[in-house]
């Protein structure tokens, strides 16, 4: 399945910065930063694929009540995310 990436930006006085998120199986994978910078990634483990989405529009709709507009970023090129350090937020812990 392809991974869909949702790209938005904020623009306040002189802080430009973006967000994004994908869902990767059961797993919702966000990257945030100044523009230019390759930005932090956070991982969250859910339990199934739905909750995932459910997560994922949840995250969306608080980003655009913060001020972030969706930014259509089709034929750009994905930047290179395997040197962006990666946090594992809220991971599911059966233990």
């Amino acid at each position: 399945m392809a991974q869909v990436k949702r790209y938005f930006e904020l623009s306040e006085g002189s802080s430009v910065r973006f967000w994004e998120v994908w869902i990767d199986g059961v797993e919702v994978r966000t990257r945030h930063g100044r523009i230019g910078s390759g930005g932090q990634a956070e991982v969250e483990g859910l339990a199934s694929p739905r909750e995932a989405e459910e997560h994922s529009q949840k995250l969306i709709l608080q980003k655009t009540i913060e001020g972030y507009a969706e930014v259509d970023r089709t034929g750009a090129d994905d930047e290179d995310d395997d040197d962006v350090p990666t946090e594992r937020v809220g991971a599911n812990d059966d233990s």
